[in-house]
């Protein structure tokens, strides 16, 4: 629901925008070579990455909303005749910076408004199975605001 609604944002602010696709996640950071990408590619992959794994792991822990906007800073393969170097790389990362911005100030207060998913609202739900007596109280302190409501 909440990936449609940033989707449809964008394409009301007339962002260049694709819905879906496959994610693949390298390690960084780096530039993949010719070969590792067209590997890639030919596993039907749309986007390779370097944090967006991590980060969707992480958001869901904490039950938060989450939704990928990816900003393509190089066409890599996929694209034929345009070597990637990192002068484009950040100078396409400054101009979509400014577009991420924009869609962001339309999206969260729309998300915002939406009721939560129980797949974001109770993400932690059935996941706290240390039995209460062996519960680090230091621990529980510290992670107070993500596991009060479970505990």
């Amino acid at each position: 629901m909440q990936n449609k609604l940033v989707f449809d944002c964008a394409v009301k602010l007339g962002i260049k925008a694709v819905f879906g696709g496959t994610y693949c996640c390298m390690e960084g950071p780096a530039f993949s070579t010719k070969a590792e990408s067209e590997m890639h590619r030919s596993f039907g992959w749309s986007l390779i990455g370097m944090t967006a794994a991590t980060e969707a792991k992480l958001a869901r822990e904490a039950e938060l909303v989450y939704s990928q906007v990816a900003m393509v800073t190089d066409y890599d393969c996929w694209k034929e005749g345009e070597e990637v170097h990192t002068e484009m790389v950040v100078a396409n990362l400054h101009a979509n910076s400014a577009n991420a911005q924009k869609l962001m100030r339309a999206a969260v207060p729309l998300i915002a408004s939406q009721p939560l998913e129980p797949a974001f609202s109770e993400a932690l739900k059935g996941a706290l199975f240390t039995a209460p007596e062996a519960r680090n109280k230091t621990t529980l302190k510290k992670l107070d605001l993500l596991v009060r409501k479970y505990l």
